[in-house]
């Protein structure tokens, strides 16, 4: 059972404020959490070394991390991180197939984006946001039944597509309350998307006339079906 507000902790407080986002409360934990994960690694563990060994045993980051760290501008941090693994592809130029870097970069890639760049090895970025994203919905299943969360739940933006189909995996079924207002986001969403697509049917002689919010419906359909980007470990 939740426990009593009184007895809360943090943890319940930040997910409440994750649920009044106003976007998936997952998607946003998780951002939140890779912002920190990735400040705290630029200006404090670039020379750590268990870090640097759990780099070069992953090969470096997934493509999708990789690029989310490089919007932070912080090229010598980047230089230090990556240059032993440069030099690693770099004789893995002349070694044989089977032992060669480059031939593991060609097959990781064929086989999903998320593997990183020379090996086999779970990025490290995506292993914290596996961790985040476990913790996040651990405690939605938990507070699922209280009410305080509920009625913030479902006043909210709800789940995004995915991270609803996780929730679903828990053994025991989830609240009516979560679930209608899940059925309802998506509803309006499919009312939404055909409004717009036949407001832009030049074939239609009385097209409908969307709001502002309709207009980026597109939008909302990627983050409302995918999850915000790199939000999927």
């Amino acid at each position: 059972m939740p426990d009593d507000a009184n007895q809360k902790h943090m943890a319940f407080f930040k997910l409440m404020d994750a649920v009044n986002s106003g976007q998936c409360p997952v998607c946003y934990q998780l951002h939140v959490r890779l912002q920190h994960y990735f400040e705290t690694l630029l200006y404090e563990n670039v020379n750590n070394r268990e870090f640097r060994a759990e780099l070069r045993a992953a090969g470096g980051f997934c493509s999708t991390h990789a690029h989310q760290l490089a919007q932070y501008k912080d090229g010598l941090a980047l230089a230090v991180m990556h240059l032993e693994l440069i030099q690693a592809a770099r004789r893995g130029v002349s070694a044989p197939p089977a032992r060669s870097p480059l031939a593991a970069s060609a097959q990781t890639a064929r086989r999903g984006r998320r593997k990183t760049a020379a090996s086999d090895g779970q990025c490290p970025a995506c292993r914290v946001a596996q961790q985040q994203t476990e913790s996040t919905l651990q405690r939605i299943r938990r507070y699922a039944d209280d009410p305080q969360f509920l009625a913030a739940y479902t006043d909210s933006a709800g789940l995004c597509v995915p991270h609803y189909r996780l929730l679903q995996q828990a053994d025991a079924p989830l609240p009516d309350q979560l679930v209608d207002h899940q059925q309802r986001i998506l509803e309006t969403l499919v009312e939404q998307t055909s409004r717009f697509i036949d407001a832009e049917n030049a074939s239609f002689e009385h097209r409908p006339t969307l709001s502002q919010h309709e207009r980026t419906v597109w939008k909302q359909i990627i983050d409302r079906y995918y999850g915000k980007s790199g939000a999927l470990p």
